[in-house]
């Protein structure tokens, strides 16, 4: 075997990494994302870089192609390069509580500047793939180089999630093609082979042609394994047997571990014959490439190949624990054929593996040991917690399907052995994963039916798949009771997952059924259990249902207050899915709230979410469809069809009424439109108000108040008024726009208040007086609902005036001025018409972008038109825009 060929047609790649670093060196930390296929050169590429550098701090590690994945395995190997506080959270795996928070903040002081390199990220396990995550979504901030190495012929479903949701512009993506024929035939010509099959068979990869230039002059192997073993068939007896032993250790082993497994290594080592084949460091032997290892282990003699994994079992059987040490002996002891071994080990490596925050790695433990349970004698008992378990993992690792095959076989094991408790937990978790489907609940019901005389932990989670099935059904007046019971046969067993979990759905249901707020209650202690067992998922699940019943209940305070603290918590925690949930759920409460400003910048920070789930961003298009009417270009009834069409096919978080609501809301708004189409405003609402009405039945009553509110408008007959309907649409439906409004400004929902007056208007009842109408336009006006002000203008322009305006308060200039302009408003108007963009009389007047931006909002209102254009036009026009006294200072 040939040394190392030289690194050619890679140029471009070094100057990427060159440009990278001096970003970092100016403190806009890069991480640059190195991807190829097996052979290409990407560790070759990593090596010669370094080389070139000087004042970097190198931290260099790799992933191992284990058959369970150490947890955060190359950030264990980089322990001792760590400061010992950051090296005691590691070896706790307390990931995002301490130890990713405290490596970003050791890369931001450290120095020199610190390069940290991982390797082989296609095998690395989750724990290291969140710190991967956590690392790259803040790298812009660190004066720190974070360099990433993955092969593209080998999926990796997780990673690929990881590299989709790093920070894009912080993200130097570096893919390295295959070298041309012309670079593989001067490396070939350089070492005295001018062979076209030669380049033929390389296919562009450099490592290929390594192998085939290290087979005789002649010989043309069909591919690097054959080149690799017939290389290795012409080495001497005790080089052969030190190669094959570290063949069966991926990452290498200390040379003194080596020394025990093949006696006369370490003299073998010292010569030049082995040089090609192994990476010259420091204690260690390891081979330069992972595929030549891969081929001396399939070539080793299985009898062999067992020896060693053996003794490499029995000799970290000896070693103090450490962190990975128990998936490196579940390895060998599995290659050593040891199932006894495997079964004693699996269990502990899973759970070392979940509290890193790497499930599929402990699922993997799991699995090897029900693979080998037959050759172990492990009983049915011991099966069906293993499966069990295995589940568990599958599920949090996103493989539903899998686990829920899983769960199948564990209840049909417990079953044949009579295990109660196991059928009891297989059933119910079947279950809670087959909601909202309708046999979820027959799942469950069976489950409580086979608990019920276990009590305990069992029952607890049976009334809980129970309960949560029924009320994801939408009957949470059945699964009050047993939500109920769930809790309290938790607490008593003292069963903190199952308890946090009751709560949840306990304090939902009575949110669902009660006017009070004690589900609230319940619902904080759930949160605060997931919280204080640091389970982030369970904890972010937690906000987006505080959050979600918040909204539906219309708490707009409360629910502000649970964003205040959920959404850090989501985004420390890199909970992206959670994250955008939130985030929806605020952009809706801050459509009732305003300013609608914050709106924007909710869905824009949603739309920057690189995890966010698609139907969380068809949600987003809704609410920006619903904006964009209020503003004052309500879209067509033809536009909403197709929204609605998408929401009823599940594509978004709305129900269907949602969007039959939003689709009248529109039509109102178009009320003084010609008639498209033969069909008037009027009636598309009537007819959106009706279906939506007729899909509503159960949901919030919020929702159904707003729905036949708008039934009422368009001339239906919405029926008599719910029991449950809420105070505001109360005073509505009884024709007092007065207390509505109240009702809803003391809410804090100003365009509620601003429509109020109108739908009692609109509805038949007594006229509004020009003093409700003129506090409705001006709530109207503050959030820029051009739509909406423009139809109040229009109402008080048919009004005769019956008050002067007042003199006193900030707002005396509004009530002078002929377009309800203030005094600042004006100044802005007057800088609009001289055709000054935003920037430029922020710039004037000494105020920021976004306080001018709402300010031009709120003067788009007022003249109720939809564009700064017209808006401009109508200024110059009617010469409104520079009353007397007004202009003076601006110029």
């Amino acid at each position: 075997m040939a040394p190392e060929l030289p690194l050619l047609e890679r140029d471009d790649a070094l100057a990427a990494l060159d440009a990278a670093l001096a970003a970092a060196r100016a403190g806009q930390g890069r991480c640059v994302v190195v991807s190829g296929e097996a052979g290409i050169g990407k560790t070759r590429l990593l090596q010669a870089w370094q080389a070139q550098q000087s004042a970097v701090q190198w931290l260099g590690a790799a992933c191992d192609p284990l058959v369970t994945p150490r947890p955060l395995g190359p950030l264990v190997d980089l322990a001792d390069r760590f400061p010992p506080a950051l090296g005691a959270a590691l070896h706790e795996a307390r990931t995002y509580n301490g130890l990713f928070p405290q490596l970003a903040s050791w890369l931001a002081h450290t120095r020199p500047l610190p390069v940290l390199a991982l390797e082989d990220l296609h095998w690395a396990d989750e724990a290291t793939l969140d710190g991967v995550r956590y690392l790259g979504r803040r790298i812009a901030g660190l004066p720190a180089l974070l360099l990433l190495t993955r092969r593209d012929d080998e999926p990796s479903p997780a990673l690929a999630r990881t590299l989709a949701q790093l920070d894009a512009a912080a993200t130097v993506r570096v893919a390295l093609p295959p070298l041309t024929d012309g670079a593989l035939r001067s490396l070939a010509v350089a070492r005295g082979r001018d062979d076209a099959a030669l380049v033929r068979l390389a296919g562009g990869n450099p490592l290929f042609l390594q192998q085939l230039l290290a087979s005789r002059p002649g010989e043309l192997p069909g591919g690097v394994r054959d080149a690799v073993v017939a290389r290795l068939a012409q080495l001497p007896a005790l080089q052969r047997r030190v190669l094959e032993a570290l063949a069966v250790v991926p990452g290498g082993l200390p040379l003194s571990g080596l020394a025990a497994l093949v006696p006369g290594a370490a003299a073998t080592l010292e010569t030049d014959a082995l040089a090609p084949w192994l990476l010259p460091q420091p204690g260690m032997a390891a081979f330069r490439h992972e595929l030549v290892r891969q081929a001396v282990e399939a070539a080793t003699p299985v009898p062999r190949r067992a020896a060693f994994h053996a003794a490499l079992a029995d000799r970290l059987a000896d070693e103090p624990p450490r962190p990975g040490l128990l998936a490196r002996r579940l390895h060998h002891a599995a290659g050593a054929g040891r199932a006894t071994e495997v079964a004693m080990l699996a269990t502990p490596a899973a759970e070392e593996a979940e509290r890193a925050g790497a499930p599929s790695a402990a699922g993997d433990a799991l699995r090897l040991a029900l693979d080998m349970a037959d050759a172990a004698g492990a009983d049915v008992g011991q099966r069906v917690q293993w499966g069990l378990a295995l589940a568990r993992h599958q599920a949090r690792a996103g493989t539903v399907a899998q686990a829920m095959a899983t769960l199948a076989q564990v209840r049909a094991q417990a079953q044949r052995c009579g295990d109660v408790s196991a059928e009891v937990r297989a059933t119910a978790n079947l279950a809670l994963m087959l909601s909202p489907r309708p046999d979820s609940v027959a799942e469950a019901e069976a489950a409580r039916a086979l608990a019920l005389p276990l009590g305990g932990v069992e029952s607890a989670l049976a009334h809980y798949a129970l309960a949560l099935t029924l009320h994801n059904r939408g009957d949470p007046q059945a699964a009050r009771p047993h939500a109920e019971v769930a809790v309290s046969l938790a607490e008593r067993a003292g069963d903190a997952l199952t308890l946090s979990q009751a709560l949840s759905v306990c304090g939902a249901v009575r949110l669902a059924m009660d006017a009070d707020d004690a589900g609230f209650d319940l619902l904080e202690r759930g949160l605060a259990l997931a919280l204080e067992g640091r389970r982030h998922g369970a904890a972010a699940v937690a906000w987006v249902n505080l959050a979600s019943l918040c909204l539906a209940r219309a708490e707009h305070r409360r629910l502000h207050g649970v964003m205040a603290r959920g959404i850090p918590f989501c985004r420390d925690h890199d909970e992206d899915l959670a994250l955008a949930m939130l985030l929806l759920r605020r952009a809706l409460a801050r459509m009732e709230t305003g300013p609608w400003s914050d709106v924007d910048e909710d869905l824009q920070a949603l739309d920057a979410l690189p995890g966010a789930p698609a139907r969380t961003r068809a949600s987003a298009a809704v609410i920006r469809l619903r904006l964009q009417g209020l503003r004052g270009a309500p879209a067509a009834d033809a536009v909403w069809g197709e929204t609605a069409t998408q929401v009823e096919a599940g594509e978004t978080e709305f129900l269907f009424a949602d969007a039959c609501g939003y689709a009248a809301e529109a039509a109102w708004l178009r009320a003084d439109d010609d008639v498209a189409g033969g069909v008037s405003p009027a009636a598309q609402m009537t007819g959106w108000a009706r279906r939506g009405l007729d899909q509503a039945q159960g949901a919030s009553p919020w929702l159904q108040g707003r729905l036949r509110r708008w039934l009422r408008l368009g001339g239906g007959d919405a029926g008599p008024s719910p029991s449950d309907l809420p105070p505001p649409f109360v005073a509505e439906e009884r024709g007092d726009p007065a207390a509505a409004s109240a009702a809803w400004r003391a809410m804090g929902c100003p365009g509620e208040a601003a429509m109020a007056v109108l739908a009692a208007d609109g509805a038949g009842y007594a006229a509004p007086s020009r003093e409700a109408l003129e506090a409705a336009l001006q709530d109207a006006q503050a959030l820029g609902a051009a739509a909406l002000a423009g139809r109040l203008q229009r109402r008080l322009e048919r009004t005769r005036p019956e008050r002067a305006a007042s003199n006193r308060g900030p707002y005396r200039a509004a009530a002078t001025h002929p377009w309800g302009f203030t005094a600042r408003e004006a100044q802005v108007a007057n800088l609009l018409a001289d055709g000054l963009s935003n920037v430029q009389i922020a710039d004037r007047l000494k105020r920021s972008v976004r306080t001018v931006d709402h300010h031009v909002s709120a003067i788009l209102a007022k003249l109720a038109v939809q564009t700064r254009t017209q808006a401009v036009a109508r200024l110059l026009a009617e010469g409104r825009g520079r009353p007397a006294g007004e202009a003076e200072g601006v110029r």
